[in-house]
């Protein structure tokens, strides 16, 4: 099944360039011209990746970002914010609206592909994380009822139930570890690609998944991957 590349750009030469070169990456390719047509897009669909004009019509690409992160159907989509330029004081803005990326126009294709690529990769290993996590909370709900609720004339099928979870807890838990490690592998990957591209340590941002005052956890938040145009 292809993954889902949703495009806002104001400008149909750009905006067609890119969908060109998206399809023959073999994405579905979604293009939109002004803000409210994505919003419209996004009441009904969930595309794996958007990549949004600053300067989009009617709604910035910073006011769609925003509202994205505020909705928990649409906050663990990255975004991608195409800027005028990569000295747009605007920038400064990304960390805050919680933005996963920045591409500085003219885009160049490559880094766009490889961009893409980065955060599906780690959109989907966080997704299986928090799917693995849950089921370990699950168990751990389980192993302590039955623990709180066993009795001396079941106390055999009990035992032989708890040894059971307790098997598939330590299973679960050895998977979320694996996940961990995986995800900082891509992490350090796409910080050192960064670093050999020749990109400022210090607009790298690191911030963690916060949802509506949820708690922030960093090893399994989201991310931000900042790729400046040459």
């Amino acid at each position: 099944m292809k993954q889902t590349i949703l495009i806002a750009d104001k400008d149909l030469a750009e905006r067609r360039g890119l969908e060109q070169h998206l399809r023959t990456q073999n994405y579905e390719v979604i293009s939109i011209e002004e803000g409210r047509e994505v919003l419209e897009f996004l009441r009904k669909q969930t595309p794996d990746l958007v990549l949004v004009d600053v300067d989009l019509a009617y709604i910035s690409g910073l006011d769609i970002c925003t509202k994205m992160k505020k909705i928990k159907r649409l906050s663990h989509i990255p975004v991608v914010i195409m800027m005028p330029h990569d000295h747009d004081p605007r920038q400064e803005m990304l960390k805050v609206i919680k933005a996963e990326g920045m591409l500085a126009k003219p885009i160049q294709l490559a880094k766009l592909s490889q961009l893409i690529k980065d955060l599906i990769q780690q959109k989907e290993a966080e997704s299986q994380q928090r799917d693995t996590l849950g089921n370990t909370m699950i168990i751990d709900h389980a192993l302590a009822h039955l623990q709180a609720n066993s009795t001396n004339s079941a106390q055999v099928s009990d035992e032989a139930k708890i040894k059971m979870l307790e098997t598939e807890n330590k299973y679960l838990r050895k998977q979320v570890e694996e996940l961990d490690k995986e995800l900082e592998s891509l992490r350090k990957l796409v910080y050192s690609q960064q670093l050999e591209q020749g990109d400022d340590k210090e607009h790298l941002f690191d911030f963690g998944n916060t949802l509506d005052g949820e708690p922030k956890h960093k090893k399994r938040g989201s991310w931000l991957i900042n790729v400046f145009g040459n």
